[in-house]
């Protein structure tokens, strides 16, 4: 064989390789992506039905209050507990956010940069403008 034979079918063979790597490629990406949303899908179901689990399991507390007193007046019952133990969260949250220097009055840590261009711009004072003074830092207890 002839070098340039040898060249024309060293192309023709490399041509078809990367035609069949990309065919087994786009085939592997097919099946994990069927895969993906088979996964996304059970997990969504899952959500859905511990969602109405919860909603259940409120309905039964309902009820069981219902046995005691007025219908209505078990309901309201387990409306209030339900808004009473959302506001505990929230206030653990932000109690906890506090600690953690992450807060309201503070900037979060990924705001650094922003600070030190904020100082750079402040630094020389100017008329009316008083110099830079950095927030006041958080002590972790």
């Amino acid at each position: 064989m002839s070098t340039t034979q040898l060249v024309s079918r060293l192309t023709e063979e490399l041509s078809r390789l990367a035609r069949a790597e990309f065919q087994l490629a786009r085939m592997r990406l097919q099946r994990n992506g069927k895969r993906a949303g088979l996964g996304a899908g059970t997990m969504g179901g899952a959500g859905a039905m511990a969602a109405y689990g919860c909603r259940c399991l409120v309905a039964a507390a309902i009820v069981a209050l219902a046995m005691a007193m007025q219908a209505w007046a078990a309901a309201l019952v387990v409306g209030v507990a339900l808004i009473v133990g959302a506001a505990l969260a929230g206030v653990v949250h932000e109690a906890s956010a506090v600690a953690g220097g992450t807060g309201r009055g503070s900037p979060p840590a990924s705001s650094a940069r922003w600070w030190q261009l904020w100082r750079c711009s402040c630094a020389a004072g100017g008329p009316g403008r008083p110099p830079f003074q950095p927030p006041p830092q958080r002590v972790a207890p």
